[in-house]
């Protein structure tokens, strides 16, 4: 398939040896069996891990099995047919219009465009990172996503073709990325960059809203 981006390897890593390696470590693959794994999932789920992130955890575990299972190594997949807890709580409520408005209103200038760009594009985290100023055409009224920016790794070409688009710029943005261009005038090559010139910290856009 096509190559995983460098956070989602971190990620599988992280789970790897936190939770399988102690568990299924000293194992052979041949002797890992549904019974086992769904005792993990049961075990997992008696602690306060949310049922996303159980379901998260097996994730590095069916891909090692499928691997294994198209080399023609093992004959069975214990990953299959497994019952894994439900999240049951309710979806966050999405704001409302005025709502987004009052609370865009409320951050300074620096905070307020990034999250504009969040509400009024639809651009994920790694996306607003990687935003440069040649990914932007005001006159054409668009902005073309071609990067994610991973903290690590940097900039990194999105996992499929289908993250490569063109995002139209709605009105309601343009006026304030004009003025923001013209503050900027060629200080740094991201549109949403921090005082030093490189892609904002999302941890503390995060914080600012809370």
């Amino acid at each position: 398939g096509e190559p995983y981006k460098p956070s989602a390897i971190r990620g599988y890593d992280g789970v790897i040896r936190a939770i399988l390696v102690p568990e299924f470590g000293h194992l052979r693959l041949s002797a890992i069996t549904r019974k086992r794994v769904q005792e993990l999932v049961d075990k997992l789920a008696r602690t306060d891990i949310a049922p996303a992130t159980v379901a998260n955890a097996l994730v590095p575990l069916r891909v090692i099995y499928r691997r294994a299972i198209d080399r023609e190594e093992i004959h069975s997949n214990p990953t299959e047919r497994l019952r894994l807890p439900r999240d049951r709580r309710t979806r966050e409520r999405i704001a409302e219009p005025r709502e987004v408005e009052a609370l865009l209103a409320a951050l300074d200038e620096k905070h307020r465009l990034i999250w504009s760009f969040a509400v009024y594009t639809g651009l994920r985290k790694g996306e607003l990172r990687a935003l440069r100023w040649e990914n932007i055409d005001l006159e054409a009224g668009i902005l073309k996503v071609e990067h994610s920016y991973d903290p690590v790794a940097g900039l990194v070409s999105p996992k499929s073709e289908s993250g490569r688009r063109r995002v139209p710029i709605p009105q309601v943005l343009a006026p304030e990325l004009v003025a923001h261009m013209a503050r900027q005038s060629g200080q740094t090559e991201f549109v949403l960059a921090n005082t030093k010139g490189n892609p904002f910290d999302g941890s503390n856009v995060y914080r600012v809203c809370h």
